[in-house]
């Protein structure tokens, strides 16, 4: 994809009940979630044109929250 200034991406933040939208000048975060990793990166424009299964987020509190979501999982997964 070129770096045409008149194509924008609409990109809403993935954590439950939050929905933010991204601006030109938010530091969000790019979290991946492959077989048993969680794992997060500073945004990244060239990032999320080449990457899949990108769950974009809008800050801190939502990468906590993705991430208290994500080890209660893992911990329901595993034998008593």
């Amino acid at each position: 994809m070129d770096n045409n200034p008149y194509i924008r991406i609409h990109v809403t933040c993935a954590c439950p009940n939050c929905g933010k939208v991204k601006g030109d000048n938010n530091h969000w975060f790019i979290c991946h979630m492959p077989e048993g990793r969680f794992s997060v990166k500073p945004w990244d424009d060239d990032a999320i044109r080449e990457e899949d299964n990108i769950i974009p987020l809008c800050g801190d509190a939502c990468v906590i929250k993705m991430l208290s979501m994500y080890l209660s999982g893992q911990k329901s997964r595993r034998p008593s």
